[in-house]
């Protein structure tokens, strides 16, 4: 027990992508997670990606993620277009003075928003596009003065609704994001650490939520649960079931250490996941980032 705790403290995520091509008619296989391969996305450049979430626009599929610049020493967000398990035409589409990620984009009748996550900056923020999967321009500041990380946009009953996990208090909280008005209002704060882990997936009209698991390590693996009641902004859930990082295989990885953000769409599901790293100093990082409030990669 205490070996581990000293092995995790000097351990460096190395986040990655990974992708999964699936049949029409499969179900959504969050039971014997071990008996899924994933593919690797072969990503070259001094960076790591990871929060990936994957859209459609006019049969084409793009991938947005955290590009983290290793030089800069901050994230950004990039895209690439997904084509027969590659990504082709990465580039950076916002980069900010501050450190982003979680890129959780949505459409919303013709438009494609995006909410990253801007914790870093004290900041909710929400982004449109003008040219998708490129043109994105900051339309407005949320809210202020905030530690949310991980903001997620649903919709329930013909209105948007966000989850995000605070940071100060530790708790999920739920808003109402109003679009025509520009305005994201706190509706409830829940007493679970259920950090989002990826885009609520409506399967078969059920409303499934990937949530991170961090118990022992941040990405020790990823729960499921079911959305099974929203009502005048009180949100109940239950579990499913779950997967630990060390149970998802990778071609060509031998083990995996990490996972915390699942995604599908059409047939395609994408994760992220990390072979840990040894690093020396890193137990100085994090008590800088507990000091700051940053983020430490």
């Amino acid at each position: 027990m205490i070996f581990d705790s000293i092995v995790r403290m000097f351990s460096r995520p190395n986040w990655k992508l990974a992708v999964r091509e699936f049949k029409n008619n499969e179900d959504l296989r969050i039971i014997d997670y071990e008996e899924l391969v994933y593919k690797p996305l072969k990503l070259k450049g001094d960076y790591w990606c990871a929060d990936p979430f994957i859209c459609s626009d006019h049969n084409h599929l793009y991938v947005f993620f955290e590009c983290y610049l290793k030089g800069k020493q901050k994230g950004v967000i990039a895209v690439g277009e997904y084509t027969d398990g590659s990504i082709s035409g990465i580039r950076v589409i916002i980069e900010q003075d501050y450190h982003m990620s979680y890129p959780c984009v949505f459409k919303d009748k013709t438009a494609f928003y995006m909410i990253p996550e801007t914790s870093d900056n004290r900041t909710i923020e929400l982004y449109r596009s003008n040219d998708f999967p490129d043109g994105w321009e900051l339309i407005k500041v949320l809210q202020e003065d905030i530690r949310c990380v991980d903001t997620t946009v649903f919709s329930y009953d013909n209105n948007l609704y966000a989850l995000g996990y605070l940071l100060n208090s530790q708790k999920i909280c739920l808003f109402n994001l109003d679009l025509s008005n520009l305005t994201l209002t706190k509706l409830e704060e829940i007493t679970a650490i259920d950090r989002p882990a990826g885009n609520i997936i409506n399967f078969q009209g059920r409303l499934i939520r990937p949530i991170q698991v961090s118990k022992r390590k941040y990405g020790d693996g990823i729960v499921f649960k079911e959305i099974v009641s929203l009502k005048n902004g009180h949100f109940q859930e239950h579990k499913l079931s779950g997967v630990q990082g060390q149970d998802i295989r990778v071609e060509g990885e031998s083990k995996i250490h990490r996972v915390h953000t699942f995604n599908r769409i059409n047939q395609v599901e994408i994760i992220d996941y990390s072979k840990d790293s040894f690093d020396l100093i890193r137990p100085v990082r994090l008590i800088k980032s507990r000091l700051t409030g940053k983020a430490c990669w």
